[in-house]
């Protein structure tokens, strides 16, 4: 299931197929817990693809 949140990011690094990216998810225009999100491959790597979905 998919699940879309609003994100500052704070740190996007490279890391074997994809990127790292972690950052503060924006409620209500406010900076609340942090968050890193992860796909369902063996390394936790996010594409740059999924990192651009609307």
């Amino acid at each position: 299931m998919k699940t879309v949140k609003q994100v500052v990011c704070l740190a996007n690094s490279r890391k074997l197929n994809g990127r790292c990216i972690a950052g503060k998810e924006l409620v209500q225009g406010k900076a609340t817990d942090w968050i890193r999100p992860v796909s369902t491959r063996e390394h936790e790597e996010v594409s740059e693809y999924e990192q651009s979905i609307p």
